[in-house]
């Protein structure tokens, strides 16, 4: 594998560290506050924080060790892969956030009844946002398996536990 595409996988592992998805958690929530947008501020923490605890928590269950010729040596348990988990919560609410139609059928460029204003953009606005937002998700697995701390199933079923998460966080909020 060339040394660039090596390179560039540590600065993706070395900028989605915990403290920088923090800072960016903490960013978003503060936006969503900030426009009073209560409604995408619980899905957004709810799913991120569930997709955390649950993959720490499955870590902690199984003790899979990480492959042992990884490029970067790290201590902690591999299975599921949280950055593939997190990576692709964040791409399932992404993806909600940017496709949401409200239940009454409102336009969203105006206000909905219960006050939050929606979020309006061009359907080639979405479709960009929704673009880098996969592209976001394939990267930060593909580093994983680049730099080979998870194998691809550990990677897969870290995608696969993120996308359910958020749904699940989705689907009970919008029933409220």
């Amino acid at each position: 594998m060339s040394n660039f595409i090596i390179n560039s996988s540590i600065f993706i592992h070395n900028i989605t560290s915990v403290k920088i998805f923090t800072t960016f958690f903490i960013i978003f929530a503060v936006y969503f506050i900030l426009r009073k947008q209560y409604f995408f501020l619980k899905i957004f923490a709810t799913s991120i924080v569930a997709t955390s605890a649950l993959t720490i928590l499955l870590k902690n269950l199984t003790k899979i060790a990480r492959p042992e010729n990884a490029i970067l040596t790290l201590t902690d348990y591999a299975f599921p892969s949280g950055h593939a988990a997190i990576a692709f919560a964040i791409l399932t609410f992404g993806f909600f956030l940017i496709f949401h139609e409200d239940k009454k059928g409102f336009d969203k460029n105006i206000t909905a009844n219960n006050g939050e204003r929606n979020i309006t953009m061009s359907c080639e606005v979405k479709n960009i946002f929704a673009g880098i937002l996969i592209i976001f998700a394939i990267v930060i697995s593909g580093s994983r398996l680049v730099l080979n701390i998870h194998t691809f199933w550990q990677t897969l079923f870290g995608a696969v536990l993120g996308v359910v998460v958020s749904v699940l966080v989705i689907l009970f909020f919008r029933k409220k």
